[in-house]
């Protein structure tokens, strides 16, 4: 697994994952401008997971890195789901 900051060019994946009917469920959704906005703020951390023969496996994004009294809080994630068993997660932050 890699992983690698959003680039505006992998929201087209991010967005399919958030909005398929598997994840929509558990996750918060943003719109375009939401996670380019988020890319951008420099107390967000929006990675995109890679698996090892580099397809885009999910992404992530952490809140609050710049933060220096509270610590940073995982927003959300969102995997395409493999096998069994179901590989989205929502946390609040």
């Amino acid at each position: 697994m890699v992983l690698q900051r959003t680039t505006v060019q992998d929201l087209a994946f991010v967005l399919a994952i958030e909005q398929s009917e598997i994840n929509r469920v558990y996750i918060g959704q943003w719109n375009k401008e939401e996670h380019t906005s988020a890319i951008q703020d420099p107390d967000t951390l929006h990675l995109t997971i890679w698996d090892s023969l580099g397809k885009r496996d999910g992404y992530i994004i952490v809140t609050g890195i710049m933060t220096l009294i509270l610590p940073f809080a995982l927003k959300e994630s969102s995997f395409i789901p493999r096998g069994l068993g179901m590989a989205s997660c929502r946390f609040a932050s």
